[in-house]
C-alpha cells in the first residue's frame, strides 16, 4: 500500500533540497517518482485539500503533480 502524500513528499522534498544545497549543488534538480493511477489520484487529492482552503472543486490531475521546493521539483507520475 502506497503511504505517499503531501506530509511525505514535503519531508522528502525538503530534506532532499537541504542536502543538495549542504553537498553544493547549486542548480534546479527533478526528482520523478512513479505510481500507479489509482495512487496519483489519492495524493493529488490530499496535496488539493491540504493545500486548497477554500470551496473550489476539486479537478483531477490527469498524469502527473508537481511539487516544487527550492532548488527541487518533485514529479509524481502515473504509470502507464
Amino acid at each position: 500500500m502506497n503511504k505517499l502524500g503531501y506530509l511525505e513528499v514535503a519531508k522528502l522534498g525538503n530534506f532532499i533540497s537541504e542536502q543538495l544545497r549542504k553537498n553544493g549543488v547549486q542548480s534546479h534538480s527533478n526528482l520523478i517518482i512513479n505510481v500507479n493511477k489509482k495512487d496519483l489520484h489519492k495524493i493529488d487529492e490530499d496535496f488539493y485539500y491540504r493545500m486548497n482552503k477554500t470551496d473550489g472543486e476539486y479537478i483531477p490531475a490527469d498524469n502527473e503533480i508537481t511539487a516544487e521546493f527550492p532548488n527541487l521539483s518533485i514529479h509524481i507520475k502515473a504509470e502507464n
